[in-house]
Order: structure tokens, then C-alpha cells, then sequence
């Protein structure tokens, strides 16, 4: 049913854990790790200065997750003023990821947490989960240098099993995280940005029996993200359904925030042609973006009085292989609908779902996972090879596959948020 387990990946071994101080250069400079396809022909060319400004200015970063059993971190990576990536800095999250399973047992070659959001970057904080150790981890990152990271606190329980996503509401000042193994569920956390994380409460319940298992068992019946609404209003976890026969829809569960604080009582909306809901992004406060593995995407409309969503249209997108993750660039008004199969970005209008012309990425990457845009309209996205793929939305031409086999192997490595 998902194409992802067939991908020609030409190792899937675990990357091993890095030395035992909080965080690790990679090489010596921008040029260190050109010696794959990192700086080949999809570069502009352009120089790099001191680690932390560019030309005098501040300077942004990358981020993604290396979800290792053997010791997990937040891999942090300098963005150039022309959009391209250099010197990889690990950071430990001070615990262990987990990977998930295939259907026969086997480990997950890729797409390690079947999720979206397992990094998520908020004004100078960073949180990410410790899917092994059943924790949130809520980092400080320095301004001045956005590649060094300060856990805040420590570690916090996750109360559920094998968290996958999480998610930030500035005005609730609460993180919240989906639980997606054989304990499921939805925690929230009050945020103290010197003390770190609390609890808010005991977890939440989905509301229906999610029937996973530690480690989960992918692709179908995984958890996909948690994501709050723009106006906090509420947080909605998403989980795929089963293809069948007989097809189980997706379930979408909403929880309302009340007082300042995120609710007990989840709110499940299923729309019976939505099986595998993988990744959202919200178009408007009521409007949300949804890719689904078997056919494409959706758009969804949202009715805050009763938490129920219904879809005002289904994107059948020809050819696609396996349409996963997704994104959208309000200045150019498009959503993304990258493919974990096949080198190609679709494109959406969002205004009514209609299909504009894809954007071809270079065949090496062999489909694209976890993405993120910048305000200069360049998309990061984690490829199917062990590479970061830079494409300009603007120009609709990549600017850079930046490899990353310096930092360790390919199949741990998910998530992916940029800063500022």
C-alpha cells in the first residue's frame, strides 16, 4: 500500500551515537561535506562567513532529528544568505528514538516515526520527542548562533509511548504531543522558558481504541501530527486508518482550549474517503491542507462549534507515488505536496484546490520527506537519499542537495523546522 518501503536506499543501517559532549561539528567549513553530491551542480556558488552571521547579519538554521536508539539528537545546520546549508552540529537530546516496524517485523528503512512534526522551532525554542524514552525536550537556541542549542529543563514524560509530533501554541504558552504506540494519546505541557516543562494534567485520551503497538507497526494506523489551530483555539491530533477491505477511515480528534488550558473531551471527525491523513498545514484559521498517501491531498474546513471537519475538496494528484508531508507559502499563495517516491514537488492552489504545474527536484533524491519554507520562499526538505534538498519556490529550481553522510546513515533522520 505505501510505496516507501520499496525505496532503493543504499543503506539502512543506524547511525552510530556521537562522542558524549552536547553537541559536535562536522568537518572543517562549508566545503567539507562536498564530496558526495552536496554541492554539485544544483549550487549557485556563493561564500559563507563566521559560524553564527553571513555578510554582517544574522544568520538561520536547519534543523531535524536523528530519531537513533542508540542515543537520539537535534542535528543543527547553518542557512547561508543564499539559502544553502553547511557545518552540521549535533546536539543530544539526552535520550533514545525508537523505530518503527513493517508489517513482517522488519525495521523501517525510512520514515522511522510515519509522522510530521517531530521538530517543531517556535520564536527561540526548539521541542522535539525521545520516541524510545517516551519524552518531549524543549531546547533555548541562541540567536546569535542558532546551531548551538540549550536544553531547558529536562526531559519530560510523555505519559503515552512512542511520542511522534509535537506542536507549540504561543498564545496558550502549551506544548502539546501525540503519543502513537501501543499507549496513545495526546499530553500538554505548560512552557516555562527558563524552567522548561509541566504537565498540564494527566494524558489525553483519543477516544476510540487506536490498536497500535511499541513500536508501531507502519505505514497504516500510525499517528501522523498534532498541530494547534493559528488562534489556539484547539489541538487536533491526526491518525491514519486502514485500507482494508473494509477501508477504516483516518480520524482527525480535536481537543478545545478552555480557559487557557487544552481539554479533556476529544472531538473524533472521520471523512469516509480519507484513509491514510498523513501531513497538515493550515491555509487559514478554518482551512487545512491534508495529504493522503493513496490519492493526494484534501482541503478541510473546520466548525469550531462542534470541533468537526468536512472536506470542500479532494485533490486526486495523476501519477503521484506517495504523497506524504506537506507545506505552504502564504506569500505565494501555493501549498506543497512533496512525494516520498518520486523526485516532484505538486503544487496546490489553495484557494481551490486546483493542481498547478509540479516542480521537479534532481533525480538523486529519490523522493522528498519532512519539509519546511523559509521567508526567502526556499523549501528544506529531508530526501529519500541521505540529503537535504533545497529547492527556490520562487524560481521553481533547486538550489542545492546537500549530502549528509557525515553525520550518519539515512534511516533515523526525520522531522525537519527552520529558525527563525
Amino acid at each position: 500500500m505505501h510505496a516507501l518501503s520499496l525505496l532503493p536506499l543504499a543503506s539502512v543501517a543506524l547511525a552510530a551515537p556521537f562522542g558524549s559532549g552536547p553537541s559536535h561539528s562536522f568537518g572543517g567549513g562549508p566545503d567539507a561535506h562536498d564530496h558526495w553530491f552536496g554541492h554539485g551542480s544544483f549550487r549557485h556558488g556563493g561564500h559563507h562567513g563566521a559560524p553564527g552571521h553571513y555578510y554582517g547579519g544574522m544568520t538561520r538554521a536547519a534543523y531535524f532529528l536523528d530519531n537513533n536508539p542508540n542515543g537520539s539528537a537535534i542535528i543543527a545546520l547553518t542557512v547561508g544568505e543564499d539559502g544553502q546549508l553547511s557545518n552540521p552540529v549535533r546536539t543530544s537530546t539526552n535520550g533514545y528514538g525508537a523505530i518503527s516496524v513493517n508489517p513482517d517485523g522488519t525495521p523501517r528503512a525510512v520514515d522511522t516515526l510515519s509522522s510530521q512534526g517531530s521538530v517543531t522551532v517556535s520564536g527561540d525554542m526548539l521541542f522535539t520527542v525521545n520516541s524510545g524514552s517516551n519524552e518531549v525536550v524543549m531546547f533555548h537556541i541562541d540567536p546569535r548562533d542558532p546551531s548551538h542549542l540549550t536544553m531547558v529543563g529536562s526531559p519530560a514524560s510523555t505519559m503515552g509511548e512512542v511520542p511522534v509530533s509535537v506542536d507549540y501554541s504561543h498564545e496558550l504558552r502549551t506544548a502539546c504531543v501525540l503519543n502513537g504506540g501501543a499507549v496513545a494519546g495526546v499530553s500538554c505541557f505548560y512552557v516555562d522558558p527558563f524552567h522548561g516543562l509541566s504537565a498540564q494534567g494527566s494524558m489525553r485520551s483519543l477516544g476510540y481504541d487506536f490498536n497500535q503497538t511499541t513500536p508501531p507497526t507502519a505505514p497504516a494506523g500510525t499517528a501522523s501530527q498534532i498541530i494547534f489551530d493559528p488562534a489556539s483555539k484547539a489541538v487536533f491530533a491526526i491518525l491514519k486508518g486502514y485500507a482494508g477491505p473494509p477501508a477504516i477511515p483516518g480520524s482527525i480528534v480535536a481537543y478545545r482550549a478552555e480557559n487557557g488550558m487544552i481539554g479533556k473531551e476529544p472531538v473524533r471527525t472521520q471523512v469516509s474517503d480519507i484513509i491514510n491523513d498523513f501531513g497538515s498545514v493550515f491555509l487559514s484559521e478554518t482551512r487545512l491542507f491534508m495529504t493522503e498517501v493513496s490519492f493526494g491531498a484534501a482541503i478541510l474546513d473546520i466548525d469550531y462549534d462542534t470541533l468537526k471537519l468536512s472536506e470542500e475538496e479532494h485533490i486526486i494528484v495523476e501519477n503521484q507515488t506517495a504523497i506524504c508531508w506537506s507545506a505552504y507559502d502564504e506569500a505565494l499563495n501555493t501549498a506543497y505536496a512533496p512525494d516520498a517516491g518520486a523526485p516532484v514537488v505538486y503544487t496546490v492552489n489553495p484557494s481551490n484546490g486546483a493542481q498547478n504545474t509540479p516542480i521537479a527536484v534532481p533525480d538523486e533524491t529519490q523522493g522528498l520527506f519532512d519539509s519546511a519554507i523559509g521567508s526567502k520562499h526556499y523549501m528544506y526538505s529531508l530526501a529519500a537519499a541521505n540529503a537535504i534538498n533545497v529547492l527556490d519556490l520562487e524560481a521553481e529550481k533547486n538550489v542545492q542537495l546537500f549530502n549528509l553522510s557525515s553525520v550518519g546513515d539515512r534511516m533515523p533522520f526525520t522531522g525537519l523546522a527552520l529558525w527563525p
